[in-house]
């Protein structure tokens, strides 16, 4: 069965979670969903933002993701979003 758009989102915030080391991940906060796309072969390209602090306040920098995941909910790649 085709998943819906939280799902797509959802798996691909537990695949960040999982390939980002736990020492990197604890200075990711923020995240936000900036774009979901549903493709017409029901694969689906979302986009995962969050601000990531240094050492100071005033390092915080905004990263993009973009994650493709198809239809059975499994995310097949991410790659880094230049803005």
């Amino acid at each position: 069965m085709p998943i819906d758009a939280q799902t797509a989102v959802k798996n691909s915030f537990e695949y960040l979670k999982q390939v980002t080391p736990a020492a990197e991940f604890s200075h990711i906060s923020l995240v936000r969903v900036e774009e979901v796309i549903k493709h017409p072969a029901g694969d689906w390209a979302v986009t995962l933002s969050y601000d990531v602090s240094g050492e100071f306040a005033f390092e915080r920098k905004r990263e993009y993701k973009n994650f493709e995941v198809n239809s059975s909910g499994d995310v097949l790649s991410m790659k880094i979003r230049t803005i």
